[in-house]
């Protein structure tokens, strides 16, 4: 009996001794909609309304996220009118490539497409383009302190949903003028002109030629503003692309020099143009050579 008891002691000093491991807690709660997982964390669960069955753009959303507080004066100060939302922080949807083209043919404000599947889904992160924060009475300082504090965590959320669901790519897209006219050249064959600086030749070929070039100026391509052009040979050689019957007002030059083909101008009746610079994986991307190309083809 006392070797048992002397056993027990040894052992449950030896258990005394060992380093304790942190036990791992999930601080989200998780809400579910086709398979599909948002991640909220729980300090902020009981500040939201999480509703699946909302739409944006008149398409079916797979989450929309509101403050609650902000519904709820926006009941009260409009009781007969439910269009008088508030407090909309984000939406997630999830539209086929049919439904994403026409999207980006006609701009997308207020909403960022940020990922795509297999089956060419593509998973759009809309956002307000006002403030949505409403109270009924005085706003206080700690209103808009939980508001910034929401808006940043939803800012965010798009890399959560990557990494909550399987099989999701990170995929981004601009929407400038240039990626409109593109996608009604490639998915609405619309009309087009292209013509060379200097040129005496205006060129109006069909869809089928310009489906291989339009094509590699959207795939993976972004277009950002060019906030100077002290470097840049404006008076350079380029090829102006048309697209009359989607942009009326306006054209756009891809410069095709050497060390300037990633550079795009935008030119406008009655203002001065704006430049753009096209970049593909972190990397000028050489739109003016694809352009060069595509006008070589049709000569």
């Amino acid at each position: 009996m006392k070797k048992l008891a002397l056993f027990l002691v040894l052992v449950l000093s030896l258990c005394a001794c060992a380093p304790t491991q942190p036990i791992e807690t999930d601080t989200t709660t998780k809400f579910e909609n086709e398979s599909f997982t948002l991640s909220i964390p729980n300090e902020y669960v009981d500040l939201l309304i999480v509703n699946p069955s909302e739409t944006e753009w008149n398409r079916s959303n797979l989450f929309h996220v509101s403050e609650k507080a902000s519904v709820e004066a926006a009941k009260e100060l409009w009781p007969d009118d439910p269009t008088m939302g508030g407090g909309f922080l984000f939406g997630i949807g999830r539209v086929n490539e049919t439904q994403f083209n026409e999207m980006m043919a006609w701009g997308m404000t207020g909403a960022d497409v940020f990922a795509r599947d297999a089956e060419n889904n593509y998973y759009i992160y809309y956002h307000p383009t006002d403030v949505q924060l409403i109270r009924t009475g005085d706003y206080t300082d700690a209103d808009w302190e939980q508001w910034g504090e929401l808006c940043e965590w939803a800012a965010q959320i798009k890399d959560t949903f990557i990494a909550d669901n399987s099989g999701l790519t990170p995929y981004q897209r601009t929407y400038k003028d240039l990626d409109c006219a593109l996608v009604h050249i490639a998915f609405w064959k619309e009309e087009y002109t292209l013509l060379e600086k200097d040129g005496d030749c205006v060129y109006t070929p069909g869809y089928p030629k310009a489906l291989p070039y339009v094509e590699q100026l959207l795939d993976g391509v972004l277009y950002f503003d060019l906030l100077t052009t002290e470097e840049l040979n404006t008076d350079g050689h380029y090829i102006r692309l048309s697209v009359p019957g989607t942009l009326p007002h306006t054209s756009f030059d891809f410069f095709t020099d050497e060390g300037q083909q990633h550079i795009i101008r935008q030119n406008f009746d009655n203002t001065l143009p704006v430049y753009y610079v096209a970049s593909r994986d972190g990397d000028f991307f050489p739109a003016g050579k694809v352009v060069a190309d595509w006008l070589d083809s049709l000569a």
